[in-house]
């Protein structure tokens, strides 16, 4: 029996005919229609301040699952970068300080996705970040509380008890107004290691800067740390400092005044990847127990692990206005 091409179709639309498929996550199937969103602040061209408020409008025929803010770009799961909103308003606020968003142009976006994983994107918004420093007391550091130790000293030669009494151990600071120094604060430990003798003082010193290392010796005062059996931050105060300019580099160095052999101090570090360059890292020593002696950034190798140590030195100042 032969059928007509119109009788064979007929056999096969029925044959390859089924019951439907589940439906996805929205229930209906298929969804394939993407959300709507438009990004509502910031304008084009704002200058940003301290914080950057983002606010988008977003709708869907099923449902908006959620929003995400983009901040320059940046989507990796360790960043903070870009916020994540499942609720409305689609809102977020990003701290450009604690974020260390430098002063420039930056980009914003923002991704609307439907409970089917459907996605739009905005235009990217172009704006300015440039922050306003305020006068009166601050606080400059160079150390992160994401990972702390402590660093001993003075160092000493191999086998050999008598403490390496010319060391110096600085941090450079970069103010972001004129400002004067108030106090420098370090951060010591009594009880970082068995041993450890606070039989001593500490002399503390601000230098002006060559860029990267100490040059001329500004002020120096002495910090008594004798029987120190606390850990916490320790003030040296300074007065009649002159004052430096906004991004005029100085350091603040630690010593110790006549150590014996027995002299160990505990001063805190904070760990952290290592810099791409030496001279990026803030913290460094004078190496005295070297052929040639000289400045060395803390930057270390211990079997695969690269690290920079910055030491927990403060400089507590006033911007002036």
């Amino acid at each position: 029996m032969f059928l007509s091409v119109a009788a064979t179709v007929a056999v096969l639309f029925a044959a390859c005919s089924g019951k439907e498929g589940p439906p996805g996550p929205s229930g209906v199937n298929p969804d394939n229609v993407p959300p709507s969103i438009s990004l509502l602040s910031p304008e084009p061209g704002d200058t940003l301040r301290d914080t950057l408020r983002v606010v988008a409008n977003a709708v869907d025929n099923i449902a908006v699952d959620r929003v995400i803010f983009y901040l320059d770009g940046s989507d990796r799961i360790d960043d903070t970068t870009f916020a994540e909103v499942s609720e409305q308003p689609y809102a977020f606020t990003f701290d450009l300080i604690d974020l260390n968003v430098p002063d420039g142009p930056h980009t914003v976006t923002a991704r609307a996705f439907d409970v089917d994983e459907n996605h739009t994107d905005t235009p990217p918004v172009i704006v300015f970040s440039e922050r306003v420093v305020p006068g009166g007391p601050a606080v400059l550091r160079a150390w992160s509380p994401d990972s702390l130790g402590f660093f001993l000293f003075p160092s000493r030669g191999a086998g050999d008890p008598a403490p390496t009494t010319d060391s110096l151990y600085n941090v450079r600071f970069s103010p972001e107004r004129n400002c004067v120094i108030d106090s420098v604060r370090l951060y010591l430990s009594g009880n970082a290691s068995p041993g450890l003798a606070y039989d001593t003082t500490l002399r503390v010193a601000v230098h002006e800067s060559d860029g990267v290392y100490p040059t001329d010796t500004l002020a120096t005062t002495l910090l008594d740390v004798t029987g120190l059996d606390s850990t916490g931050w320790f003030k040296a105060a300074f007065f009649g400092l002159p004052e430096f300019a906004a991004g005029e580099r100085f350091h603040v160095s630690v010593s110790v005044e006549q150590p014996s052999d027995t002299t160990l101090i505990a001063l805190g570090v904070s760990i952290r990847d290592r810099y791409p360059f030496p001279t990026d890292s803030r913290s460094s020593r004078f190496r005295t127990d070297d052929p040639y002696p000289r400045w060395e950034p803390l930057q270390e190798t211990y079997a695969t692990e690269e690290m920079t140590r910055e030491f927990m030195i403060e400089a507590w100042v006033t911007y002036l206005e």
